[in-house]
């Protein structure tokens, strides 16, 4: 995506689990510290969602700059 260290991201997630759900919002604020993100939430509008496997999990993800 050619992201700049200093770009803040905001993360969009479709497709968790419940257990990932929940692994998500109890370390939101560790994930965004690691990838300088502002925000993560579920509406991708303005980027492009990849499918990505975690855990054993596919999982949807957009980064949107």
């Amino acid at each position: 995506m050619d992201l700049q260290i200093t770009d803040r991201i905001r993360i969009s997630l479709r497709g968790l689990g419940g257990d990932l759900q929940a692994a998500v919002e109890k370390h939101k604020a560790y994930i965004l510290e690691e990838v300088q993100g502002v925000d993560i939430c579920e509406n991708g509008e303005g980027g492009e969602w990849v499918r990505v496997s975690v855990e054993g999990f596919e999982v949807e993800v957009c980064i949107i700059v």
